[in-house]
């Protein structure tokens, strides 16, 4: 794995640091920190967490299964991974130690994104489904199955407005405000919206 940097000089990209994160398998994901001093990536057995300043690799997560999606808290103290198991589990970045394990989808989690305030994380996926997890418990006291007929495969958060949406591939796209949906806007101009629910 090799980190690398813009030259705006020469306008080139030069690699800074190469990383050796293991022997097992390919590296099938990498994601930065919000501060870009820190990476992760994954394998099929293990996560990692590097130093971006000095490519050393300061923590190892051992964990059998397909690792689709990294994601950092926005206070980098924590990081998600979702599993082939349709898990997401949480690890603390400081030691890489597990905080809780998500269970509850019935299909892929094709990812998650933790909640602008850091106390949940949302995941969806090939179940149709969102869901939110308190990440002091592992527990889903939100879930939401009918918001999309289709695949769910991403959501972003709006740090000014405090909303999210959902994007599907049943062409639409879903807004959401805290805990309840406001509006829903078909995916380029396709189709029609999305059934009610709530998140």
């Amino acid at each position: 794995m090799t980190l690398w940097q813009l030259d705006k000089t020469e306008r080139l990209f030069k690699a800074v640091h190469t990383m050796a994160h293991c022997s097992d398998n390919w590296v099938y994901v990498v994601a930065f920190s919000g501060d870009e001093s820190l990476c992760a990536s994954a394998s099929r057995y293990t996560a990692r967490l590097w130093s971006t300043e000095t490519g050393v690799c300061t923590h190892t997560v051992m964990a059998d299964g397909w690792k689709n999606i990294l994601s950092f808290s926005n206070d980098l103290s924590r990081v998600t991974t979702t599993f082939d198991d349709n898990c997401v589990r949480v690890w603390n970045v400081e030691d890489a130690t597990p905080v809780c394990e998500c269970k509850g989808h019935t299909d892929w989690v094709c990812g998650c994104l933790w909640t602008l305030d850091d106390g949940h994380v949302m995941s969806y996926g090939s179940d149709r489904s969102i869901r939110v997890w308190d990440i002091d418990t592992g527990d889903a006291p939100r879930t939401v199955v009918d918001a999309h007929s289709g695949i769910v495969y991403d959501i972003c958060a709006d740090a000014h407005t405090g909303a999210y949406v959902s994007a599907s591939g049943d062409s639409t796209l879903v807004e959401w405000y805290g805990v309840a949906k406001a509006s829903i806007a078909p995916a380029g101009g396709a189709g029609a919206g999305a059934s009610a629910g709530t998140v």
